[in-house]
Order: structure tokens, then sequence, then C-alpha cells
């Protein structure tokens, strides 16, 4: 390509290009592009620029053969529901925007956005020159370079469209380059994705089947996800003669389920006990206690949304092997739920008065209101090692010892406090220390399982028997 007609396709994307070494603007010559700072990138015959000029490429992984035929699939329409689900989601897009194409290989995703979309300025990165110079070499306009996904060629929020098309990602650059209403378009394979292929040549891979789970995992926890649309193109039918329960499947759900069943069965029983024994301080009592339940409420649902979203996340990172990422979740989750239990304890202690109005006028009840409400809201952090461990734990299938300890430590021991302490004082104050109590002891247990108990060892190999 003679370099006059490879400026001509670059002018129009200077102002979204910038020097990968040192960030400057980067100005357009006869031969090549140089910064304000003089580093210098030449024009290349084949249609591209080398922005990543002290890579050494490596030829006996991807080479021209590759690429050329994986051209020869394109071609023959293989990945065209790929391509048209691709553009399709562009199309509320004004025809001006800026795509940056982030692991672009020989440009097959790219090139067709331009062809949907001829106003649209379209730049190709890849550290690879082969699949580069495919591109260039296939492409009518848009810019094509050899460049680092680390360290993008792109100015801070300059880019309308990032794609990652079957590609390593850095998405720290890929937010830094995005516009504040850019958009990421991650397409990632299946489990089955290329199965018979893999198959037929296991002998020769280092891996076997794998999956994306930590990358949907980190994308549904850092982005807005716009669209997620699985395809499969089998053929399902329903059998009634097979509809049946499968041993073990059954197993496991009951293992997991009936547990977590047990214990809410037995928090309600525990609470019925104590609310017998609260009955017996007259209507003034019963009615704070009930209006403090209103405001009590609040928390539960906080910290129960707290311990769902760590059995997501532990068991999505369990099924990947990824044991160190787990743990670290579960001590970031520590963390938000002590400082999200300290900020609405502070609001309850601040507000507990005018929240009390809500619910009655009368003085006296919300006089016994703030005397509950000073004495227990204070403890709920004895109670966040109990939800946030055992959601870690039932994460990767250990729910059998969580429940014990909760069944025994909140609810057993809340019973014994309630029915055999509490009598001998008759004192409203000895009867809610109830909650705190057990909820310290409850919450010990489980930091020394956690620590000590090797759970996690016993789920691993479980895992793997069951696998």
């Amino acid at each position: 390509m003679k370099p006059a007609i490879l400026a001509k396709r670059l002018t129009p994307l200077l102002p979204v290009l910038q020097c990968p070494k040192c960030d400057g603007a980067l100005t357009l010559t006869e031969q090549s592009l140089i910064c304000e700072s003089g580093h210098c990138y030449d024009l290349s015959r084949r249609g591209y620029v080398n922005l990543a000029p002290d890579h050494r490429q490596s030829g006996d992984k991807y080479d021209v053969a590759l690429f050329e035929s994986r051209g020869r699939v394109f071609a023959g329409g293989f990945y065209a529901p790929v391509r048209d689900a691709l553009c399709a989601l562009l199309d509320g897009r004004s025809e001006s925007f800026t795509l940056v194409d982030a692991g672009c290989g020989e440009g097959y995703y790219a090139r067709a956005v331009q062809a949907r979309f001829p106003d649209a300025r379209a730049i190709g990165l890849d550290l690879n020159r082969d699949a580069v110079a495919l591109a260039a070499r296939s492409a009518e306009r848009g810019g094509w370079f050899v460049a680092d996904l680390k360290r993008l060629p792109v100015r801070s929020g300059a880019a309308d469209v990032v794609l990652n098309v079957f590609s390593p990602a850095d998405y720290a650059e890929f937010r830094r380059v995005l516009a504040p209403n850019g958009e990421l378009i991650k397409i990632v394979p299946g489990p089955d994705y290329l199965r018979e292929v893999r198959e037929a040549v296991a002998g020769y891979l280092r891996g076997g089947a794998y999956d994306n789970a930590s990358v949907l995992a980190h994308l549904k926890t850092h982005a807005e996800i716009l669209s997620e649309t699985p395809r499969s193109h089998q053929v399902y039918r329903l059998e009634p003669r097979k509809i049946r329960f499968y041993g073990n499947l059954l197993d496991r759900i009951v293992r997991i389920g009936f547990p977590a069943g047990l214990q809410s069965v037995m928090y309600s029983l525990s609470n019925i006990i104590i609310q017998a024994s609260i009955n017996a301080f007259g209507t003034n009592v019963v009615a704070a206690y009930t209006a403090y339940g209103k405001l009590d409420g609040l928390y539960w649902m906080m910290i129960n949304a707290f311990g769902v979203s760590i059995t997501t996340f532990v068991g999505q990172n369990f099924g990947a092997g990824k044991y160190d990422r787990m743990r670290r979740s579960v001590r970031v989750c520590l963390l938000m739920t002590f400082g999200a239990t300290v900020l609405m304890s502070g609001f309850f202690l601040l507000l507990g008065g005018q929240l009390y109005r809500l619910f009655t006028d009368d003085a006296e009840v919300i006089a016994l209101g703030m005397q509950i409400l000073r004495l227990l809201v204070p403890t709920y952090v004895t109670y966040i090692c109990i939800e946030v461990l055992a959601g870690a734990m039932r994460g990767t299938g250990d729910s059998l010892i969580p429940t014990l300890f909760t069944l025994t430590g909140v609810c057993l021991l809340r019973v014994v406090w309630v029915m055999g302490v509490a009598p001998a004082y008759h004192s409203l104050t000895v009867v809610l220390l109830s909650y705190p109590i057990t909820w310290t002891v409850t919450s010990v247990l489980f930091v020394i399982y956690y620590l000590k108990g090797g759970w996690l060892k016993r789920s691993i190999g479980k895992a793997r028997l069951e696998a």
C-alpha cells in the first residue's frame, strides 16, 4: 500500500490516537507517525503502523498460515451469527462513533462494523504483525495497528465502543479509553465452543474442558450488562417417561437445601419462645418490641443480601478453581458488611425516636422501644461472621456444619437462656441479652471452623469425586 493512501486513512483517526510510550499527541508525516517527544513510528507498505516496535514477534504459535486458515473459516460464514449479533448491538448508535477493536486479529469483526456503518471510525489493534497485515490488506477503511493491549495507543475517553472478541483483555485500559457513555462489547466462548475440535486433538492440548465463569463473574460484578445473549443450536425435546428423580442430583440438593430450611424453621421456633417471654411484660413492651421488629427487619434484609452475594461469588470462584480469589472475596465481604452494619446502627441510634413515631405516638412505647434499640443495635456486629462465613461455606457445598453451629449456638442456646436463665430475673434486658450472647458464641465457632476446620479441603475433595 502506498504511504499516501495509508496516510489518507489515518488522518481522521489522529484526534483519537496517542503515543503508547509517552501518551503524547501524534502527527502525520509522509512516512511516519511522530509524537511531541520525538517517538517515531513508520508507516508500513503492508498498510499498518507498528506502535509496538520493541515487541519481538514469535512465529511458532500464530503465523500467517493460521490467520489465512481462520480467514477461510470466516469466509465460509461459520461466524456470521456472531458478526450479525454484534452489528445489531450497535444499531442504536449514530454512524460517526469511534470503535476500538482490541485484539482484532485479521479484522473480521471491525471490517463488518465498518461495512454496516460507513461513517464509523474503526481502529484495529493486535500484537501480531501478520494478523494486522491481513486485516489492513482486506480492509477499505479504518486504521490498523500493531499495539499492546496493556497500553492502548488511544486517548482517554476517546472510544465510544471497545470490542473484545475471543481475546485477552485489560479492563483498566478499556475503562480508560471509553467515553463516559461508552460500551464494552465482550464476546466470550461458552464451555462447548469448538468442543468437537478440542476432543479430536485432545492429546495435543495443555488443558481439556474450560469455561469462562470467572470472566462472566468479573463483568457482572464490575459492569452494567446491557445484553447477554446465550446461543444454542441444540434441539431439546421433553420426554415424560424420563421425568424422575436422579439420585446423585437429589442427594446434593437435599444436602445443601435441607439444612438451610431446617435452620429457618428453628429460627422461627426460637423467636416464638422469645416472643412468649416478652408478652409477659405487658402490652406496652409488646408494642415497643413489635415496632422495633419493623426497624430490625431493615438490617436483616441488608445483611442477608451480603450473605447471598458471598454465597454466589464464592460458588462461582470455587467452581472455577479460583481459591485465592474466593478467600479474598470473603475478607472484602466481611469489611463491607462491617461498614454497612456500623452505618445502619448509627442511623438507628441517631434517628430511632423519629422512626418509632411512624408506628406510634405513645411516649412510653417509644421510650421502651429506644431502650430495646440501644441494647440490641450496637451488638449487630457480633452477627456479621455468622452470615458471611456461613454463606461462603455454603457456596462450596459445605452446609451441614454451618447449620449445626447455627442450630446449637443461636437457636438451642437461645432457648436454654430464655427458659432457664431469664425466669430467675424476670427482666426484659435479660431476655433480650439472649440475642448478642448467642450471636457472639456462634460467631466464635464459625471463625474457628473457618480458620482451622479444613472445610475447604473437604469441599474440594467432594467436588473432585462428584466431577
